[in-house]
């Protein structure tokens, strides 16, 4: 198979909707920071070439002993497959 053959596959994939990309986002979250409060979705942006979606989310980190401190983080997800490939802090 030739790159242009490989390229027009994945043209013809279906793509990640804009909603499942964020509950991808949401669940992965906290399978890996844990229980936290206030999830809320900050911004969702997909690339140029629609390959990767970009989710911030917004949520409360429990801190001390009675502080909330807001905290963000960036998801790159793969638009076909659903894959989180990265999560980082985004300072806002």
């Amino acid at each position: 198979m030739t790159k242009e053959q490989s390229k027009e596959g994945a043209s013809r994939k279906k793509r990640v909707e804009v909603q499942e990309a964020t509950k991808i986002a949401v669940n992965y979250l906290s399978e890996i920071v844990g229980p936290v409060a206030d999830i809320k979705i900050e911004e969702v942006e997909i690339d140029a070439n629609k390959n990767h979606w970009f989710v911030t989310l917004g949520y409360s980190d429990k801190t001390g002993y009675a502080l909330w401190t807001p905290k963000y983080k960036r998801f790159t997800i793969d638009a076909f497959t659903g894959e989180v490939l990265s999560m980082k802090i985004r300072k806002i």
